[in-house]
């Protein structure tokens, strides 16, 4: 989103995104040396370089929106991923530069007090007593096509904008997006002359953007049957997405039910150190299956995730599936007209998907 909005506002910025976006050929392109748009994450850089590859940048800019557990195969605790954080922030202070803060979080809002920088902060919550100046998502409506997204500006002026997105939290990401414009031109320029033509230019340019693929991705609709297909794979990501599709639901009024299949795919959720979170995230849920936990030889059989536990308090509305083969075959024999199907993995999840698509597209 941050770089189609400076690509509508006349930049050719570079870019490295972790994803295939709708607006552009491809995840990365080499444009502009003195605008460079980076996706990280605290992931290890190398098996030769565990810190995060963030690390190795020289950030200007830089939003951080959340910090919680994960990459368990890296990481002993959350303290540690957050002083990874707390690096990266005092590598944008040395770059006299701007630190955009979501300060909901405690963690985020811990490390922008700490670093004494230059803060932006962005919020969902108006009670949220902030030391800085912030942009403040007021509401988000769920519409057929995405969201009518209002707000407030750090300097009090109201907005309002759609966007071909869904949920709360790609809302506060628009609100975010916002906040680093902000601080660019505050590089770029010293000071913004008037705010309400940066605003409105800004808001116009939000118009278009299409999203990422498998950011809840329709894979096909047909038969009154809807296959979706999404990326989230942390419980986080999963609650949230969960309850924007139930949202997207209730509003195209689809009589069916919301049938979620998830595979445990990456080194964290192969792990049983968020066995509790995940279970309760698929709350949502009308019906859930899990995948294969796939073994991992790595770690001890006491530390690996168990999917029968997992599904165990949705009883007769979950079943862990050994093969996940036998999970799209049950599928197909048990999906009805007006189902909502969403399969959610950070990896092809065996093909199913797209194999379960087809079975749709297909249906007499």
């Amino acid at each position: 989103l941050v770089t189609y909005l400076f690509e509508q506002l006349g930049h050719e910025p570079s870019f490295l995104v972790g994803g295939s976006p709708g607006n552009f050929k491809s995840g990365f392109s080499l444009r502009n040396r003195d605008l460079f748009i980076l996706e990280g994450d605290e992931y290890d850089s190398a098996f030769f370089d565990k810190g995060p590859k963030f690390l190795h940048y020289q950030p200007k800019i830089t939003l951080i929106n959340n910090i919680e557990y994960d990459h368990a195969d890296i990481y002993p605790n959350i303290d540690a991923i957050e002083a990874e954080f707390m690096r990266l922030a005092e590598l944008t202070k040395k770059q006299n530069g701007y630190i955009i803060a979501n300060i909901d979080d405690p963690r985020v809002q811990k490390i922008a007090k700490e670093t004494k920088g230059n803060i932006i902060g962005f919020s969902c919550n108006f009670s949220t007593e902030s030391l800085f100046p912030s942009w403040t998502l007021k509401k988000h409506i769920t519409k057929e096509t995405g969201s009518i997204i209002s707000g407030i500006t750090p300097w009090n002026t109201p907005f309002e904008f759609f966007l071909e997105v869904f949920g709360h939290h790609n809302a506060l990401n628009a609100i975010a997006s916002l906040a680093i414009l902000q601080a660019y031109m505050l590089i770029s320029e010293g000071k913004i002359k008037d705010h309400n033509l940066f605003l409105s230019k800004i808001i116009s340019a939000m118009k278009g953007f299409k999203g990422v693929k498998r950011r809840f991705e329709l894979l096909v609709r047909a038969h009154g049957i809807s296959v979706f297909d999404d990326f989230a794979h942390h419980p986080t990501a999963i609650k949230t997405t969960l309850k924007a599709f139930r949202d997207y639901i209730d509003v195209c009024k689809f009589p069916g039910q919301l049938i979620v299949c998830f595979d445990p795919r990456n080194a964290t959720m192969r792990r049983n150190v968020l066995q509790n979170e995940l279970t309760k995230s698929f709350a949502e849920a009308d019906i859930f299956y899990l995948g294969k936990v796939p073994q991992d030889l790595r770690m001890d059989s006491k530390e690996q995730l168990n999917g029968k536990e997992v599904v165990e308090p949705y009883e007769k509305k979950g079943r862990y599936f050994e093969n996940n083969d036998e999970l799209l075959a049950h599928l197909q024999n048990t999906v009805q007209d007006g189902d909502t199907v969403v399969f959610m993995s950070s990896g092809s999840f065996d093909g199913i998907p797209h194999k379960f698509a087809d079975f749709v597209k297909n249906k007499l």
